[in-house]
């Protein structure tokens, strides 16, 4: 857990705890904002995180950290807290501890938490550990693809993150496709996401095309930038998928020209160059930038 702080113009912070996402607000149109708006607001994120809290649920403690069975294990969430995800932990640590709740799926958890969480955007939770098992006396989620659909069978999220970190990349897809259609750009989205961790950039790039059609232009820009120190020139050429009336092209070349900038200055200047004139300016300078 981490804190949000918030700036105000006046300098004045408000502070809250929250799952540290710093995102960039360059996602506004230009009929909306200036050229030097843009360019500010793609090189500034709106949060700052901090140094990340404790969890009571963190805090060891031997009487209630051990399991005899898959029965002394339970999925919780903290309550006392804004942007708090489901974990596992012992039934015997939730009724000692307050602030927590055994997590039920679909439940809304909104009216439990502090009053200040309504004015919080929180970053997505990643998906709930399916279930809860004990192992060597130890409470864990489920990992293995057998362990999770034994515990929970319509899982299929999961499933695929298991089967993509055990190397079965065509299983992980088949199991995205059985997932219900709310489900599945979540699930193509978290093994576009894993590709990109282990660097199979060719593997993300199928994943983005074929299955998260729908936002395509978001993971180009992603994709692009990973690109950006091993071959600049495909980088690029995927930015320059996104339609120039995007403001996401804008940032996403910028994006490689300052990526490229620290090993060749000259390279970078010249991507700037492929953006329109006043754009490239704001480019150059960015990249001339000490």
């Amino acid at each position: 857990m981490s804190r949000l702080v918030v700036w105000n113009l006046k300098g004045t912070s408000l502070e809250f705890p929250v799952r540290c996402r710093v995102m960039s607000l360059y996602q506004a149109t230009r009929k909306t904002l200036t050229r030097n708006a843009l360019l500010l607001i793609t090189l500034l994120g709106v949060v700052a995180c901090g140094k990340p809290s404790s969890s009571a649920l963190d805090t060891p403690n031997p009487s209630l950290d051990t399991c005899q069975a898959d029965s002394d294990c339970v999925v919780a969430i903290r309550v006392d807290v804004c942007c708090s995800c489901p974990e596992v932990t012992t039934y015997a640590r939730v009724r000692a501890t307050e602030g927590v709740e055994i997590y039920i799926p679909g439940r809304n958890y909104g009216t439990l938490r502090p009053a200040r969480c309504a004015q919080v955007d929180c970053a997505p939770c990643p998906p709930r550990p399916a279930g809860a098992i004990c192992r060597s006396g130890q409470c864990r989620a489920p990992e293995t693809v057998l362990e999770i659909l034994t515990a929970c069978p319509d899982c299929y999220i999961q499933a695929a993150q298991a089967a993509y970190q055990e190397g079965n990349s065509q299983q992980a897809i088949d199991f995205c496709t059985q997932s219900t259609l709310e489900q599945q750009f979540t699930c193509f989205s978290q093994l576009f996401n894993a590709a990109l961790d282990v660097k199979r950039l060719d593997e993300a790039e199928q994943l983005c095309r074929q299955y998260l059609d729908q936002d395509v232009g978001s993971c180009l820009r992603t994709l692009a930038l990973k690109w950006a120190s091993v071959d600049d020139r495909r980088a690029v050429a995927l930015c320059n998928e996104l339609d120039p009336a995007d403001a996401r092209h804008f940032g996403c070349m910028l994006d490689i020209a300052l990526v490229i900038k620290p090993r060749n200055q000259g390279r970078a200047l010249e991507i700037c160059e492929e953006l329109p004139s006043d754009e490239a300016e704001l480019c150059r300078q960015e990249v001339m930038r000490e």
